[in-house]
């Protein structure tokens, strides 16, 4: 019998719809034990929401924040393991991604950055994190992300050409090739946009549930064209990108170049559209055998159904593959973390554009933690 490989999981991305959690047990395959998601409590939406799409904050109030941020995460972890028989004790360590607040790994001195304290969660959790996952890869050149292909390519057999597509605010796709190297990169936006967009004109709810508001207008395609012709799209991989490019600002840009006005709906579907065409733009590149689809995006039937009608590839969520769509990012940072115990490369250099594979993450030891490690 094996013996249990239990690992954590926390995953906060780029939407902010709050904290996956996931506790995962690797010595079977894929064998998610529980999951939990977590919205963020409504002042620490607020907060964050505030620091991405201003990117400015006192540095007092971004550390206070950061230890806030640290203090749901805890939560989260309390609430997952209230799920299960399991003791803390037996779980090996979490791996916690942290919320990206800038990733600019373009510049002449690249650099991502990612809060929450991996020292706080270590001593609130009483158990061992690892955390800070991109820098160790981009002091090697790279990009920093994609972070979780080297996770994908594990879940697969590789007898055929697979490609797995993540759809959260920035769409990433991971290929996994029958032969040849595994490959990944950043896409564009996915519900990025739409979320920004919807926010300004409606403002209920999260997002634009099931892409509704999309679908009630037809998209103009002179605004389109004009979106599909940015740099960004055209740019060779390795590449990753996030708000900081993507925003409220960029839409304005190119609704200025346009000229002439459009009802708010067309907008959001030409938007949509924008992230159909950005995807499609580089799946048909690969000719991959079979889609997998997942993040929070997966829930917005609007964009699924388009893919589908502009694909005549079978796709079909992680489900699939044992995954809840939902948690699979999750799920990777838990692997991210064993990797990093087990002291092997997590990152894969083809997709980064780094030096070498990267063994990423920095390890915080809680106080009471003993001679576990």
């Amino acid at each position: 019998m094996n013996t249990p490989q239990l690992y954590i999981g926390l995953m906060s991305g780029t939407s902010l719809d709050g904290i996956d959690a996931c506790i995962i047990d690797f010595s079977k395959p894929n064998h998610i034990i529980a999951t939990h998601h977590q919205a963020f409590s409504p002042q620490l939406y607020t907060e964050l929401q505030s620091l991405i799409s201003h990117l400015h904050l006192p540095l007092a109030q971004l550390c206070a924040l950061e230890v806030k941020l640290s203090q749901e995460y805890q939560i989260a972890v309390d609430k997952l393991l209230a799920k299960t028989n399991i003791d803390r004790q037996e779980v090996k360590a979490i791996g916690c991604h942290g919320q990206t607040i800038f990733h600019l790994p373009d510049t002449a001195t690249p650099f991502s950055l990612q809060i929450g304290s991996g020292a706080h969660l270590a001593e609130y959790s009483q158990m061992l994190v690892v955390n800070d996952f991109r820098n160790n890869d981009m002091a090697l050149g790279g990009q920093g992300a994609p972070l979780v292909c080297g996770f994908h390519a594990s879940l697969f057999s590789r007898q055929s050409n697979q490609l797995l597509l993540n759809m959260g605010g920035i769409a990433n796709i991971t290929w996994l090739p029958a032969e040849g190297p595994v490959l990944g990169f950043d896409t564009g936006p996915a519900n990025a946009l739409l979320d920004v967009w919807y926010h300004k004109y409606i403002g209920e709810g999260p997002y634009d549930a099931d892409g509704a508001w999309a679908s009630s207008a037809d998209p103009d395609e002179e605004l389109v064209e004009l979106f599909l012709a940015d740099e960004y799209f055209n740019q060779a991989p390795p590449k990753s990108t996030g708000k900081e490019y993507f925003n409220l600002d960029w839409i304005n840009t190119y609704l200025s170049k346009l000229g002439r006005a459009l009802s708010p709906a067309t907008v959001q579907a030409s938007l949509a559209q924008l992230t159909v065409e950005s995807i499609v733009q580089q799946i048909d590149l690969l000719q991959p055998d079979n889609i997998y689809l997942c993040g929070g995006g997966v829930k917005n039937l609007y964009l699924v159904n388009q893919l589908k009608n502009r694909l005549s590839i079978d796709i079909e969520t992680t489900d699939a593959l044992g995954i809840d769509p939902d948690f699979m990012e999750a799920a990777a940072f838990a692997w991210l973390a064993m990797r990093r115990l087990e002291r092997v490369s997590g990152t894969v250099k083809e997709v980064t554009g780094a030096a070498t594979d990267a063994i990423s993450g920095a390890v915080y030891i809680p106080s009471q933690y003993g001679n576990r490690i």
